[in-house]
């Protein structure tokens, strides 16, 4: 994905995008700079000045990055390094009010006779029932989402 971008950019371009990527991950950082990031990655002190030179960045750093922050709680996806696009992110509140929907769609389909009413007044597989929708549920709106950002990026 990175090489069919920067395959149309100038070098020129590659550095300015390189600075842009390093800028986003000193800030996660907290470190002022590149040399410092290399220091965290173990590369060597060189290591930055010659990618520039290269106007290349190792897809292999970026996502050590990506899995290191997000470990620690921070949230970063690549699109973001890269693009500094925001990934629209389901939240976990949002998720609960669909199962509660689902949960009630149960009910009334057990209503009308299409589900056993049985199986739907028991709340382990009522519930069960719902968490598998549930996750199909989000599996799409993570695809739709994620749709929406490369749409954008």
């Amino acid at each position: 994905m990175i090489k069919q971008v920067t395959k149309t950019m100038s070098l020129e371009a590659r550095k300015l995008w390189f600075d842009e990527i390093m800028s986003r991950l000193c800030s996660l950082y907290k470190v002022t700079k590149n040399t410092h990031l290399a220091r965290i990655f173990d590369f060597g002190p060189d290591a930055p000045k010659q990618m520039k030179a290269r106007g290349e960045i190792p897809l292999t750093w970026l996502n050590a990055a990506v899995l290191d922050l997000n470990s620690k709680g921070r949230g970063v996806s690549l699109d973001w390094l890269l693009y500094g696009v925001e990934v629209n992110q389901i939240k976990e509140t949002d998720l609960q009010v669909v199962k509660v929907g689902l949960q009630k769609a149960l009910a009334k389909l057990a209503m009308a006779n299409h589900v056993s009413k049985e199986f739907v007044n028991n709340e382990s597989y009522n519930t069960a029932v719902a968490d598998l929708m549930l996750r199909d549920v989000a599996e799409e709106l993570q695809r739709h989402l994620s749709a929406n950002t490369d749409e954008t990026a």
